[in-house]
């Protein structure tokens, strides 16, 4: 993903008018935000990390409750 950013943002038709490119950018900016994560310092990594899980957890109870499919990594039973 991050190789083909670079390819795209030195494309010449790359203009952020256009809306399949400013979609491209938003995906890459929270990709990075995704991934740059880790390099925080362990205290504040493992605090995030926990609150992501129980989002995903609270998910994953309210999709049992309601009869719909598990989503990925939302089954507190599982993980």
């Amino acid at each position: 993903a991050i190789s083909k950013s670079r390819v795209r943002r030195e494309a010449p038709d790359f203009n952020l008018e256009n809306a399949p490119d400013r979609l491209f950018l938003a995906q890459m900016c929270l990709k990075g935000g995704d991934i740059c994560h880790s390099a925080l310092p362990w205290k504040i990594h493992k605090e995030w990390s926990s609150r992501v899980a129980t989002e995903f957890f609270m998910q994953g109870d309210e999709e049992r409750r309601l009869g719909l499919p598990m989503s990925p990594l939302c089954d507190r039973g599982t993980i």
